[in-house]
């Protein structure tokens, strides 16, 4: 594990607090367990061995949800970077289309501190350089962030 990256996430996102009550998922027929595996919980509480199987929450979690546990689908992708699970958050966070005004990115990225920002960019940049997580074509999205 890059435990120096890990130690910046923790430092980024540690003060966090998910308001309680507020919904974790997208109103939706099935948002994939989103609610009840992450409702009431705090980012800190998930670990690789749950999180490999909640991936697709990623997409059913509310902007504000995205943000909150983020960091636990960071720390867990470190803790395995070769796997496909670290491959495919790497591949979430990165902008739709190389375009960081689409409104589905946007629609979290704001939500974020200048430190969160940088921490997601340095955490790309290391599945990239380290890990090959990011496919070679794609490396050009990670141009696209401007951690202002």
């Amino acid at each position: 594990m890059n435990t120096e990256l890990a130690h910046e996430i923790f430092n980024a996102f540690g003060a966090e607090i998910f308001p309680p009550g507020e919904t974790v998922s997208i109103e939706t027929y099935d948002d994939e367990g989103a609610n009840e595996n992450f409702r009431g919980t705090h980012w800190r509480d998930h670990q690789f061995s749950e999180l490999e199987n909640l991936l697709s929450c990623l997409t059913f979690f509310t902007p504000r949800a995205f943000c909150f546990f983020l960091p636990s689908f960071l720390l867990a992708s470190l803790e395995e970077p070769t796997s496909g699970f670290a491959s495919e958050v790497a591949e979430r966070l990165c902008a739709p289309k190389n375009d960081p005004s689409r409104p589905s990115f946007l629609a979290w990225w704001s939500l974020l501190t200048r430190e969160q920002r940088s921490v997601i960019v340095a955490f790309l940049h290391v599945m990239q350089s380290k890990h090959g997580a990011i496919p070679h074509a794609d490396i050009s999205r990670l141009k696209a962030y401007r951690v202002v």
